[in-house]
């Protein structure tokens, strides 16, 4: 559906993942012909490639850490504007099994998503597995982005 619907637009997609781990980017060129509108994403595991890929501000990474709504903002308008592409997408959480806080449990996860008129996040607190979590978070993004096309 996000295919077709991106497509029929004449408008682009590209991906910045961390906890996921580039699943998210796996889903989208699982489809067919995903060349025509998946520009293509960054895994940016690492604060240092958020911060030199993405251009997520180090003091908001100290600030809020890696799993927050300004980062996974900042991620999501970071790899639009690398990439080119209409639309970005991010997702940055905590799988587990281990990372987890009180304040930052397992299954914490944000998303992101950018155009060019505006850039918000949302917040998801996610059950399972880490597999659970990002096969979830992963479902989650792909309809977010088919509800913002509709």
């Amino acid at each position: 559906m996000v295919g077709r619907l991106l497509r029929r637009q004449g408008k682009t997609l590209a991906t910045a993942e961390s906890c996921t781990g580039g699943f998210l980017g796996k889903l989208l060129t699982d489809i067919p012909g995903s060349s025509d509108f998946y520009e293509g994403g960054i895994i940016s595991y690492s604060n240092a490639l958020k911060i030199r890929h993405l251009k997520v501000c180090r003091e908001d990474l100290d600030r809020w850490g890696a799993v927050s709504e300004p980062v996974a903002c900042q991620m999501a308008r970071g790899v639009r504007n690398w990439s080119g592409a209409d639309l970005g997408i991010s997702v940055t959480g905590i799988a587990g099994p281990s990372g987890g806080s009180p304040e930052k449990p397992v299954g914490l996860v944000y998303l992101g998503l950018s155009d060019s008129a505006e850039t918000r996040a949302r917040k998801l607190l996610l059950e399972g597995d880490r597999e659970a979590v990002r096969a979830s978070a992963c479902r989650i993004a792909l309809d977010w982005i088919r509800r913002h096309l509709t």
